[in-house]
């Protein structure tokens, strides 16, 4: 806002209505601009050990399915570690599964979505 002389965000969205080429600027602002497989190790290892086993508990005994969502950007690396995670945790289970990831090639998408 300040590179732009805007002193509120009603001036930056003025800004923006007559600037579309700001967009550029302002989503390169909010986003990291960086993806890699397994990023956060640790972050991911959690995912694994702790959250996902309860998920699953606690979906079995409800007798519930389990989506998982996860809004992947840049080349997606994030969203495919995450479907990884979830296939090789969840592969002896028999239960309803689905994983929506937005943004992956939908090739891709659909054999991750097939297995059992």
């Amino acid at each position: 806002m300040r590179h732009v002389d805007a002193n509120n965000y009603t001036q930056y969205l003025d800004y923006l209505g007559k600037h579309p080429e700001e967009f550029k600027q302002l989503m390169d602002a909010l986003t990291i601009n960086v993806t890699n497989f397994f990023r956060y190790p640790e972050v991911f290892g959690l995912i694994e050990r702790n959250i996902l086993p309860d998920l699953l508990k606690k979906a079995q005994e409800k007798d519930r399915a389990v989506k998982i969502w996860s809004a992947g950007r840049s080349s997606g690396a994030e969203p495919y570690t995450l479907a990884m995670i979830v296939l090789d945790v969840m592969q002896n289970v028999d239960m309803n599964k689905t994983l929506l990831l937005p943004y992956l090639h939908q090739t891709l998408m659909i054999k991750v979505l097939k297995q059992p």
